[in-house]
């Protein structure tokens, strides 16, 4: 029976000695560098380089030899990466890769190959350590972004409500719409309605500062979204003055210590009805409410 020295010592050209030497460098490979590639043509070479430099029986030197080497990364974990960083919103990189395959060999995968597995790593470390973004992952942040901006915007017109107040200057006065058609809003409408609209609900709320004449809302605002357009529901109502405190509303003993030509002159211009949001306005401080609520 032959032993391993015999084996080295009988040299190139036997196919016993072929075979048992490269053999012998690839599951060093494999045991010490599990990433690097065990093709034929790179063992022969690590193998000759070994017996060039030194002898195969000595497992420090060949290691070393296998390090200088420098052999390119198993085919199939680089075509696994590869796939990784095309469908990933990062940067490819030689750092991040290192620390993508530190992880999968230090969790002892069986299948450091699989596609599946290093995409999952990659993409956790990716949010974990903020690695750069390459375009696509720049575009998706930016489309994110802008998406969380719109949120709060529309959550701070909204307010918890499900309407939110607008100085309608067509009818000279508050009108209520809809807070889900929001979402037809520019940008630059919604950051205009987020400025105003918690101004206008303050001075509703505190009534002293609202007055007959227009509040203090910003000019040149309207909606790409109007009420015909999108048959947007309008709560009718205003802010019912009383004509010698304008600072304030009617109040419901007020209102019902008026004479019939006084009520009249409240609901009628002349012969015209003075419309829905006069009625609305005189039911609702009847019932005890405030403007806005």
């Amino acid at each position: 029976m032959k032993t391993a020295s015999s084996k080295i010592k009988q040299g190139p050209g036997d196919p016993e000695w072929e075979t048992w030497t490269t053999e012998r460098v690839r599951n060093l490979v494999d045991e010490h560098f599990p990433t690097l590639s065990t093709q034929q043509a790179f063992l022969i070479q690590v193998r000759d380089e070994i017996f060039r430099t030194g002898r195969l029986d000595r497992e420090e030197h060949c290691i070393s030899v296998i390090k200088r080497m420098n052999l390119p990364m198993k085919p199939e974990l680089r075509n696994a990466l590869d796939v990784g960083w095309q469908s990933s919103p990062y940067q490819p990189c030689d750092a991040y890769e290192k620390q993508i395959l530190d992880e999968a060999l230090g969790s002892g995968l069986c299948d450091i190959t699989s596609i599946q597995t290093l995409k999952g790593i990659l993409m956790r470390l990716g949010e974990q350590y903020g690695w750069a973004l390459n375009s696509e992952g720049v575009r998706q942040m930016q489309e994110r972004q802008a998406a969380e901006r719109r949120k709060r915007l529309i959550q701070t017109i909204a307010a918890g409500r499900s309407t939110y107040p607008l100085f309608v200057k067509a009818h000279g006065q508050v009108r209520y719409f809809e807070v889900a058609l929001l979402e037809n809003e520019t940008d630059e409408t919604l950051e205009s309605l987020a400025l105003t609209v918690p101004q206008l609900r303050s001075q509703i709320a505190g009534r002293n500062s609202v007055k007959r004449a227009q509040p203090q809302v910003e000019e040149g605002i309207s909606l790409t979204a109007p009420a015909q357009k999108h048959a947007v529901q309008v709560v009718d109502d205003e802010f019912l003055a009383h004509p010698q405190h304008p600072e304030r509303e009617y109040t419901a003993s007020e209102i019902k210590r008026l004479s019939s030509e006084a009520y009249r002159r409240l609901v009628f211009s002349g012969s015209q009805s003075r419309g829905a949001a006069r009625r609305a306005a005189i039911t609702r401080i009847l019932s005890g409410r405030n403007f806005g609520e």
